[in-house]
């Protein structure tokens, strides 16, 4: 049952190890696959763009992902989540000090059938690098 990635629906590792890496992530995707919908990486702080980009692409029906205080990852995850996670519902991106207002376009770029226009909660908290002409941006497009 562990191995059948359709019993999984729901991972949070932010009270079992925060320090897993990239490859752990990259192979709980492939498992996973489309099965996942809510899944905490928070405080998750060796996981980088590479792991999430993986993600995104096999985990396509993602509506939950936490990532706050994951110190790695930059505004190429956010890309990756705007290429590939259209059913994105919830997104914490609290304290993640690579995130800036590029993100936010990425997440707000509904046309060609990209970004995530399902998208009604984001956190970007401690995010030091978005200004408010990445709030403006995201919200004219979502």
């Amino acid at each position: 049952l562990a191995l059948d990635g359709s019993n999984w629906q729901k991972i949070d590792l932010f009270d079992f190890q925060t320090d897993i890496e990239g490859p752990v992530v990259e192979y709980m995707s492939q498992r996973c696959g489309g099965f996942l919908k809510d899944l905490s990486l928070r405080g998750c702080q060796s996981i980088t763009d590479m792991a999430l980009q993986t993600f995104a692409q096999q985990c396509r029906n993602i509506e939950c992902l936490i990532l706050s205080k994951c110190m790695e990852i930059t505004d190429l995850t956010c890309d990756s989540l705007g290429k590939y996670s259209s059913h994105l519902k919830k997104l914490d991106l609290a304290s993640c000090p690579k995130i800036t207002d590029l993100s936010l376009k990425y997440l707000g770029n509904t046309s060609q059938g990209r970004g995530c226009p399902q998208l009604s909660y984001l956190d970007i908290s401690w995010c030091r690098n978005v200004t408010n002409e990445g709030v403006i941006a995201l919200a004219e497009n979502c």
